[in-house]
């Protein structure tokens, strides 16, 4: 979900490494049925893990080469003993970092040093005692993780709550939702499908693929994003855009982030096993796995006639989550085709069509095209007539993109930026790059609009879904008013939006400017037989390459007529009541101003 919290982008040419994953260990004090990675809590393994000087060895060359932000995980990395004094020297110099953990090991000791800035994501596998303990084989654990949660909790620690859903644990996902609800208010989905296990056991992996999930609540848990700029990130990132035959090339040349296992092995991604792709930090350096051995790897993998033949041929490959990483965990060959991520995208199509007939709509007003997606559907019944009217088949040259979300869940709430404007119900603030619109009821937040600097992409999350059920809105963001974004837009494209009533009359267009009583309507209905209406109330004029123009909008008084369409703009009439008619021409520039000024909508 899009956030006011500033990203930082790199350059996808510059391989610079800011994050390190590092996996503390592979054992694990649960033994879920699920898991790709697990070890006993006694294995053998234990001896080869990384010492602490080891590991503060590594932590020093990284932090060397640029690395501020860790992901410390494993198995269960709260298992180790010298997990405390592991945690600390990783944390106390990072930017940030990231903990993921089943919890049911945190100590109280543990809770203090959590208390230190960070993400910590803790994993339940169930609403009850009788489901998470069946799936983690671990009797009691889920009263030590409920324990955890209350010393968190209590020590005003914040955490995450990730889910993860599997077939053992489907019939009470709703449960799960609420009980993670009650613990705190961030969660997430941990993990909507499961790969396969890394040690390749034929065991291990048939009890894996039981607990896959129908290929349609896959992608109803997580769904693809229907944004052309997000889209185009998940093909870069997973490298498939590329019209080369080195699987991992891509992957590896924008990356800005390693990973290293418990055993000292590095490479380009947590997902990869096979030694030869890793390298021995134990002889060697972070630097030179980083410069030399990882890019080195991008000739290592190529494409066979296999991949060709299929993946690389497949009609919906866009649409497919395909990784040669999970080609490998799953057959052994990174080039072989993965059935199940096959119905994912056969499902993901399916979404993506249905999302476009029912949830996505374009609408024109000012030479701007509004995009409009919403998570409820849009029926014909929506929005009134008058906005109607201005739909569209498509995208413009200009568009603005709007996303609804019916939901105030996942919405930073304890940090809004600076504050700008404050006028009840409305307070605007200003974060980075994003601008905030907060309308609130009783001092609670009830709709929240965060727009980029242009205010060309805004998501615009509202706590209930009445107002869209109900259906007859009169505005498309829902922010009471669509002037507080229009004003805004039209400031950059040198518009203005204008309380009149306008209309086209033999291909000219007539602004008729007043303020409420001035006789707008009273004039519409006057030419409405011989002239076309654009609207009784709100009208925009812009300076376009050719003059000026004047566009109708949806924001109509009285009169319901309305239009779409824009005309050179001929004369601008300032309204009077009178009680006989009569034109009288201005020539003062200042009395003009003076006149229209007042009448100019400022959001």
């Amino acid at each position: 979900m899009p956030s006011h919290v500033i990203r930082q982008e790199w350059p996808r040419t510059l391989r610079v490494p800011v994050r390190c994953s590092l996996d503390l260990t592979y054992r694990c004090n649960n033994v879920c049925n699920h898991c790709w990675l697990w070890l006993p809590a006694n294995a053998p393994e234990q001896r080869q893990e990384l010492t602490v000087a080891e590991i503060c060895r590594i932590a020093d060359e990284a932090r060397s080469l640029g690395v501020s932000d860790w992901d410390i995980s494993g198995g269960e990395p709260m298992l180790r003993p010298d997990f405390p004094e592991i945690f600390d020297y990783l944390t106390r110099k990072a930017r940030t970092y990231t903990i993921r953990t089943n919890g049911t090991l945190i100590t109280p000791e543990i809770v203090r040093l959590l208390k230190r800035p960070g993400t910590k994501w803790i994993s339940v596998y169930g609403a009850t005692a009788e489901v998470y303990d069946h799936i983690t084989h671990n009797p009691g654990g889920f009263e030590q993780l409920m324990r955890a949660f209350a010393l968190l909790k209590e020590a005003g620690v914040s955490f995450t709550v990730q889910l993860f859903p599997m077939r053992d644990n489907w019939h009470q996902w709703p449960q799960m939702i609420e009980l993670a609800r009650s613990l705190s208010p961030s969660w997430r989905v941990g993990a909507s499908w499961l790969h396969l296990s890394a040690c390749a056991s034929p065991c291990r992996n048939e009890q894996i693929k039981r607990q896959r999930l129908d290929p349609a609540d896959v992608i109803a848990l997580d769904p693809p994003p229907m944004d052309d700029a997000a889209e185009e990130l998940v093909r870069q990132e997973s490298g498939c855009h590329l019209n080369d035959d080195r699987l991992f090339a891509a992957c590896i040349q924008t990356r800005n982030e390693f990973h290293i296992d418990p055993y000292g092995g590095m490479s380009f991604c947590h997902l990869i096993k096979e030694p030869s792709l890793r390298y021995n930090l134990r002889h060697g350096t972070v630097r030179e796995a980083w410069e030399k051995f990882i890019p080195s790897l991008a000739d290592k993998v190529r494409a066979t006639a296999r991949y060709r033949e299929a993946c690389g041929a497949c009609e919906m490959r866009a649409d497919c989550r395909w990784c040669g990483t999970y080609a490998w965990l799953e057959h052994g060959d990174p080039c072989a085709r993965v059935e199940y991520l096959c119905e994912l995208a056969r499902e993901t199509r399916r979404y993506k069509q249905n999302w476009l007939t029912h949830h996505r709509r374009f609408y024109r007003m000012g030479g701007i095209t509004f995009q409009l997606d919403s998570d409820l559907p849009i029926t014909d019944t929506t929005f009134t007539p008058a906005v109607q009217r201005f739909a569209v088949d498509g995208p413009g040259k200009d568009t603005v993109k709007l996303r609804h979300r019916f939901t105030l869940e996942g919405v930073r709430q304890d940090d809004w930026g600076t504050e700008l404007y404050q006028s009840a119900p409305w307070t605007i603030s200003r974060k980075g790059n994003s601008w905030i619109y907060r309308c609130a009821l009783n001092g609670a937040p009830y709709l929240v609009a965060v727009f980029n600097a242009t205010h060309t992409r805004g998501w615009i999350y509202r706590h209930d879904e009445e107002p869209w059920a109900n259906g007859g809105l009169n505005v498309i963001t829902l922010m009471g008013s669509d002037q507080i974004l229009l004003t805004r837009l039209l400031a950059d494209r040198r518009g203005l939006l204008i309380h009149s009533a306008a209309a086209i009359l033999g291909g000219k267009g007539l602004l008729f400017v007043g303020h409420s009583g001035a006789g707008k309507t009273t004039t519409t209905r006057l030419i409405q037989e011989r002239a076309e209406i654009l609207c009784d109330d709100r009208n925009i004029v812009r300076r376009m390459d050719d003059g000026f123009r004047v566009f109708g909008t949806w924001s109509h008084g009285e009169s319901p007529r309305v239009s779409a369409a824009d005309a050179p703009l001929t004369a601008v009439l300032f309204l009077r009541q009178s009680k006989e008619n009569r034109l009288t021409r201005l020539t003062d520039g200042r009395q003009i101003l003076q006149r229209l000024l007042p009448c100019v909508v400022r959001g």
